[in-house]
């Protein structure tokens, strides 16, 4: 059974921080996890799952968890070139659709631990045999379990003052 200690969720909140890349120094930002628990209620008597926020202090398999990541300018002029980094960590895989998207805003995936971005399908070759035994490139296209980093890119400056979120999910193994 896997479990992550605090520590580790620490390190990811950190690592997360560091990865923001702006052409100014005013980018300040920081990301918290949390637990997402799937609590089941009685509503006008029906049955209905709702979602409740736990600390992510330790995670086991088959949790989720939701990351936040708030950034916001305390500069005084507009930061440009925004491109917000959230980590995909070992031991967990993305669950598809949930990273935020919004106008004005591009959404990645990288696939190479945050080398490279690409929107989906995101392509990549294999060396397979063939029939006859033979090594040949195989064109595949990845699924969201084997994406490792999500990248947010701003088409517009994020102006003095201003804050944006983003937010994605991901399961325990």
């Amino acid at each position: 059974m896997t479990k992550f200690s605090g520590g580790f969720i620490l390190f990811l909140l950190f690592a997360a921080t560091v990865l923001a890349q702006v052409a100014g120094p005013a980018l300040k930002g920081e990301m918290r996890a949390q637990k997402v628990l799937f609590v089941e209620e009685i509503v006008d008597g029906e049955k209905v799952v709702k979602e409740k926020f736990a600390p992510a202090e330790k995670a086991f398999p088959e949790d989720v968890i939701e990351y936040t990541l708030v950034y916001w300018n305390e500069g005084e002029t507009a930061a440009n070139d925004v491109s917000i980094v959230g980590p995909i960590p070992d031991q967990t895989v993305y669950i598809d659709s949930t990273a935020t998207e919004m106008a004005n805003v591009e959404l990645k995936y990288s696939i190479d631990k945050g080398k490279t971005y690409q929107v989906p399908p995101i392509a990549y070759t294999v060396m397979e045999e063939d029939e006859n035994g033979n090594l040949v490139e195989k064109k595949k296209i990845a699924t969201p379990d084997m994406y490792t980093h999500i990248q947010w890119t701003l088409f517009e400056p994020l102006e003095p003052a201003a804050e944006i979120v983003f937010k994605y999910r991901v399961k325990v193994k």
